[in-house]
């Protein structure tokens, strides 16, 4: 098996199909196929020509049947190698070695799947498993599924695959994803309905979601659907699962492991890291160049590649990544910086990759860093050129302040940071027929002999990354040539396409497209065929431009007077778009349209700067309007956009004016501005029709100003009043959600009612089926059992975090962060600890309000374990913070101070804590300032 030829692989999980060197071959008609199938079933054991003419015509073979499989093999021969299907009596054998089919492949990363979950590396055999079902393109030997040849064979891999699923859901049941599996399970249990497993896993996934009755319901309907199909009852096992769920047994709640859950350590969502784009090309000629460039990753922070445009940079960036991602981790993050053009959005566009969320008053620079900080990243940050003394600065900061870790940067001249190794890219070699870039483009376009003529001077010309001018020219005359080779559709079709900031789905293209007049087919028409040409690429189901490309078809789009109707267009579509996604996120399934939010976010971002710019007061305020909390959610960039349309056009009527007027007051008391709040709150409940959603909406949207504000009896009664105006309604969501703010604010306001008000939240939660919200009534229920039952209180936050991170919603893990400090002892180093991590979250992810509202709370923990000089301090600093003080208790001690009495130094310590802000006060607190002239602080027990 040793000398079989390399470069096959033969695909049997879904139709047929053989590889070789990364090419499917034809492999001829049907009864060929059967032959190559027949093979492949029996791979490495001789199939007699009888039995295979057999398989072909059954029992009444043709007279040149003989003659006709041996043409047969002939012809597959060619396709897959003569050394591989050889001649052995009394027939024929396919060699095939290890990994050499997916069916291989798939049992080998089965293997590797299933040691890592029983290791408890679960996110690792989480992917692990995505990747073995991946290989999977439908039913094991496609056509030929159902002929008795392969019978055996399909139905061992259907076990298998199905042995797969089933493993995957139960690691990711045991890494808290039961929210984001049940979908997959009700679809599992619609294909295998009578297989057990999964049933239970349904079932569990249920309950553990928060839906009780529904995993009853599960249970009755696999019970009732046993007895009339087989006429059998479920097994013992699964009975007991379901008694347990009827007693809610505390065994069946999913407890994360102690580092996720101990109180004092803050709580994140899994990152998502963008990654580097697939290869869609063979990397040729650069096979050195990579092992250099991979000593070079492991060795040293920053490495540059640098070359002439189009030499090949970003490839080799890619090839890099690939190469050497298995030593980084914590991941390969891609930063394509080819769509910015403003300086000022680098480290945005790093932030968006790295999914850090934006923090009113604090520079987002300082976000990354800190979110990079102890991690062994790789950070590929594509195309400096036009924004390099932006980049340099932004590379210079990860380097600096976020060890370890790495950086590799691509630009066509050194970015100039201090520990910069540059790594020089040429040019391919030319001239021969078995040159390198003879071989690269002689795949693509002429024959080797033609392309080694023609790339003798063009190369040349490129080599010398300092003719700048000549370079251009070159590349400017490359896509003229390109252009005028398209039809009038074609080229009207690129130039309006470049409006889009970054990748795009046929849907945009066809709206954008049509701004030009072409109706939908003719613009998918000219899609096609730009990708044909090589104009657009393609990323699974969107398109994106290169950034030369869409430079030069943007100055051409702006010279043919179309620019306006492209970008109006273009405004329309990405309106449209935030409409149907944030619809989406209040639904079962809000992780996909999370992620659908994170894709289109960089031409949302790009409306709304223009919207300022040309006075779209509709389009700015739909999608601020259209965000509203969820801004707050996972996207706090969003929340200066809010403020700054409600100062323009807060007073100008619109269709969106009183959405609007309701994300600014989300965005005035996260600032902890409450007040402001108040006010833009009352704007928009004037502006809005009364029993409306949008009114309702702007309802809870203001109890947050009053619950800040500390004015909580008001704060619930708003609360109770907006839940009674959606409660005879039929909108499940916005009844889940008003009964999470009533509960919210009795836990807030400390009154009676708290336990049946987080009941009541739950179930509708529950009835809804929306991640955040059912993570927001879980919270609700443990602030209901925090002094009760601790320990319940904890799994329950468990329940929460992970639904929450499923999602990716910060501010519900913020308030997790707080809810967990809040659980067990009232006080002991312990509590203190976590109410100080907590702070400290919501201080880092923007929420200033919340973290003040945590903050109350040090004070009374501080002097319990003897720090009296920081809690006088940090009672001086929450009084003048603007934010109430909950209903947390306090020592009579510090009640003496806040009457005038108690020591002279204590009071000095509180006047100096009136003088300091939130930042400062956590760095006192947690021991990593000492405020000047104070010398006796930080006492501890």
């Amino acid at each position: 098996m040793d000398d079989a030829p390399q470069g096959v692989l033969f695909r049997v999980l879904g139709p047929l199909e053989a590889v070789v060197d990364g090419h499917a071959v034809a492999l001829g008609g049907a009864h060929q196929r059967l032959v190559l199938a027949a093979l492949v079933a029996r791979a490495n054991t001789v199939v007699s020509t009888d039995r295979l003419i057999e398989i072909m015509w059954g029992d009444e073979p043709p007279d040149s049947a003989l003659s006709t499989l041996q043409k047969y093999v002939y012809r597959l021969r060619s396709a897959v190698g003569v050394e591989r299907l050889v001649t052995r009596s009394p027939g024929y054998l396919l060699r095939v070695g290890e990994g050499e089919s997916d069916s291989s492949r798939f049992e080998s990363l089965l293997a590797v799947a299933s040691r890592l979950g029983a290791a408890g590396e679960l996110e690792e055999a989480r992917s692990t498993f995505d990747a073995t079902l991946a290989l999977w393109r439908g039913p094991a030997f496609g056509e030929f599924a159902d002929l008795e040849f392969a019978r055996g064979e399909v139905a061992r891999l259907d076990g298998l695959r199905a042995a797969a699923v089933d493993d995957r859901t139960e690691v990711s049941l045991a890494a808290g994803r039961h929210a984001e599996v049940i979908g997959e399970l009700e679809a599992t249990v619609a294909e295998y309905p009578l297989r057990e497993r999964p049933r239970g896993q349904l079932m569990l996934a249920l309950y553990r979601a928060g839906r009780q009755a529904d995993a009853l319901r599960a249970y009755d309907a696999f019970r009732r659907y046993l007895g009339e199909e087989v006429g059998l009852e479920p097994s013992a096992q699964l009975a007991q699962l379901a008694d347990a769920i009827v007693l809610q047994k505390p065994e069946l709640d999913w407890a994360p492991p102690p580092r996720q859950v101990e109180p004092g350590e803050p709580i994140a969502g899994p990152r998502r890291l963008r990654p580097p784009p697939r290869a869609i090309t063979r990397l040729v000629g650069r096979a050195g160049e990579l092992d250099e460039l991979g000593g070079q990753l492991r060795h040293e922070r920053l490495v540059t590649l640098t070359g002439a445009g189009g030499v090949g940079k970003t490839r080799l960036a890619v090839a890099a990544a690939e190469a050497t991602g298995p030593e980084f981790p914590d991941g390969v993050v891609w930063v394509d910086l080819a769509a910015v053009s403003d300086p000022d959005d680098v480290v945005q566009a790093v932030a968006d990759a790295l999914r850090v969320p934006a923090q009113l008053g604090v520079p987002l620079v300082t976000l990354v860093c800190a979110a990079a900080d102890g991690r062994r990243l790789l950070v590929v940050v594509d195309n400096c050129e036009h924004v390099r003394a932006a980049a340099a600065a932004l590379a210079g900061a990860l380097v600096t302040e976020a060890e370890p870790v790495t950086v590799l940067a691509t630009s066509r001249e050194l970015l100039g940071v201090e520990g910069e190794q540059v790594f020089p890219v040429g040019p391919l070699a030319t001239g021969t027929t078995d040159a390198p870039a003879v071989e690269l483009l002689a795949d693509r376009s002429l024959g080797t002999v033609e392309v080694a003529r023609r790339l003798a001077d063009t190369f040349r010309l490129l080599a010398d990354s300092r003719r700048s001018v000549a370079r251009h020219q070159t590349l400017d005359a490359a896509l003229d040539w390109s252009f005028q080779l398209l039809d009038d559709v074609e080229r009207d079709t690129l130039l309006r396409l470049s409006v889009f900031a970054t990748a795009f789905t046929l849907e945009g293209a066809e709206q954008v497209a049509g701004s030009g007049g072409h109706d939908q087919l003719t613009a998918d028409d000219a899609v096609a065929s730009l990708v044909d040409k090589s104009l657009l690429g393609r990323d699974g189901e969107r398109f994106r431009m290169l950034e030369t490309t869409r430079a030069y078809a943007a100055e051409r789009l702006t010279a043919s007077g179309h620019r306006d109707d492209a970008e109006t267009a273009h405004t329309c579509f990405v309106v449209q778009r935030v409409e149907t996604i944030c619809a989406g996120l209040h639904g079962r399934d809000e992780a996909h349209w999370v992620e659908e939010l994170d894709l289109v976010w960089p031409d949302l971002r790009t409306v709304v700067r223009r919207g300022f710019d040309l006075d779209d007061a509709d389009a700015v305020s739909s999608i601020v309007g259209q965000l509203g909390i969820d801004m707050l959610y996972s996207h706090p960039e969003a929340l200066p956009w809010a403020e700054q349309a409600a100062a323009r056009w807060g007073d100008r009527p619109g269709r969106y004016q009183a959405e609007m007027l309701g994300a600014a007051g989300v965005a005035a008391y996260t600032l902890n501005q409450p007040d402001r709040a108040i006010e833009l709150g009352k704007r928009g409940l004037a502006a809005a029709t009364p029993g409306s959603a949008t009114y309702h909406l702007l309802q809870e949207d203001a109890v947050g100003g009053y619950g800040f504000a500390g004015r909580l009896d008001e704060a619930l009664a708003l609360a109770d009043e907006a839940f009674a105006t959606v409660a005879g309604g039929d909108d499940v969501y916005l009844q889940a959600r008003a009964a999470y703010t009533a509960a919210l604010c009795r836990m807030m306001a400390q009154s009676d009612g708290l336990a049946e008000a987080a009941d009541r939240a739950m179930e509708l939660a529950t009835a809804c089926g929306n991640p955040s919200t059912i993570a927001g009534a879980l919270i609700m229920q443990a602030a209901a059992l925090a002094s009760s039952d601790p320990p319940r209180a904890v799994a329950l936050i468990g329940q929460a975090a992970a639904l929450a991170g499923s999602v990716h919603n910060q501010y519900l893990l913020g308030t997790i962060a707080q809810s967990l400090a809040a659980a067990g002892d009232s006080t002991g180093p312990e509590r203190l600890a976590a109410c100080l991590d907590a702070a400290a979250e919501t201080q880092r992810s923007g929420r200033i309000a919340i973290a003040w509202y945590t903050l109350w709370s040090a004070p009374r923990l501080l002097w319990a374990v003897g720090r009296t000089d920081d809690a006088a301090l940090a009672l001086g600093a929450c009084e003048a913070s603007g934010v109430a003080n909950p209903g947390h208790g306090l020592p009579v001690e510090l009640k003496e101070l806040q009457r005038g009495d108690g020591g002279a130094h204590l009071q000095q310590l509180r006047s100096r804590g009136a003088e300091t802000g939130l930042a400062e006060l956590l760095r006192v607190l947690t021991g990593r300032q000492r405020l000047p002239a104070t010398n006796s602080m930080h006492r501890t027990s």
